[in-house]
């Protein structure tokens, strides 16, 4: 599964958890999830500080804008994924992005 569709599925999930709307505008769920304008965005202001392609900014050696660093398994538990394809559930993002204390997850 590409990433993009992955992260989509992910960024949908979390919005119909988080009950967070994906556009300035609207707080509704869009019938179709563009990449490049609904999750690429959201990733780029609050996830690829931290997690994107600079080697100097990032923490935690999670990347976020390469398949194999969305797709790793998590440092703290190697039984546990970051993204799980087909199952946000079963991912550690959604987990960290759901948690009432982000930082405890």
């Amino acid at each position: 599964m590409p990433l993009g569709v992955a992260i989509a599925g992910i960024a949908l999930v979390t919005l119909a958890l988080t009950g967070t709307g994906c556009s300035r505008n609207d707080d509704a769920l869009p019938d179709v999830v563009d990449y490049n304008f609904h999750v690429k965005p959201i990733l780029s202001d609050r996830c690829y500080k931290c997690h994107g392609p600079d080697d100097n900014a990032r923490k935690a050696e999670l990347r976020l804008h390469t398949q194999d660093g969305a797709y790793a398994a998590s440092r703290d538990d190697s039984t546990h994924y970051i993204i799980v394809p087909g199952r946000p559930r079963e991912s550690k993002l959604v987990e960290h992005i759901t948690a009432a204390d982000p930082k405890a997850v």
